[in-house]
């Protein structure tokens, strides 16, 4: 099974992000978009998992020492050639290392917004396209979920497993059944 963690976005942050970018996806179209409802802040993933529980109580008890973390839009850049991203900075800024330390992962925070294997041409595009952008946005994350990621021609799809708050939200952890 594939499994992934994630910080959940509000839907008000999706639909400004995506309308923000909305030109670049029609401009460019041969990329992979991913569809707004599945924007999302990956905190690690765990590939080939056999039992789920380890998943669940690795981040129950990183959730339990976490508090609500507020996040602010910086900037769009991107990984290599490959990956279009939303960086986002949290604050305070330490809480990146206590993430990457809990839960020994390369944690660098940000929303994936495209991906292909497209050259540096139409990334010089984008980027001076992306000039023109005007977005900012900040808010507070109280939750991880985890997901299940399914592989689907017509791209991944998610499955919600199990929803787990920070410390000091004021709800706490539900389990979704399968859909």
């Amino acid at each position: 099974m594939r499994v992934f963690a994630a910080f959940d976005i509000s839907n008000e942050f999706k639909i400004k992000l995506y309308n923000s970018i909305e030109d670049l996806t029609l401009k460019y179209s041969d990329i992979n978009w991913v569809k707004p409802e599945n924007f999302h802040i990956t905190l690690k993933f765990y590939e080939n998992i056999g039992d789920i529980q380890k998943v669940k109580d690795e981040i129950i008890d990183f959730s339990n020492n976490i508090t609500k973390i507020p996040v602010k839009f910086r900037k769009f850049s991107f990984f290599s050639h490959k990956v279009f991203y939303a960086q986002l900075k949290f604050t305070p800024f330490k809480i990146v290392k206590t993430i990457k330390n809990q839960l020994n992962t390369n944690f660098t925070p940000h929303i994936t917004l495209a991906r292909n294997k497209f050259g540096i041409e139409i990334k010089e595009n984008i980027v001076e396209s992306m000039q023109n952008i005007d977005f900012n946005h900040s808010e507070i994350l109280d939750n991880i979920t985890i997901y299940e990621s399914i592989l689907k021609k017509t791209g991944s799809e998610y499955r919600i497993i199990e929803k787990i708050y920070l410390k000091n939200s004021s709800q706490k952890s539900c389990t979704f059944c399968s859909r």
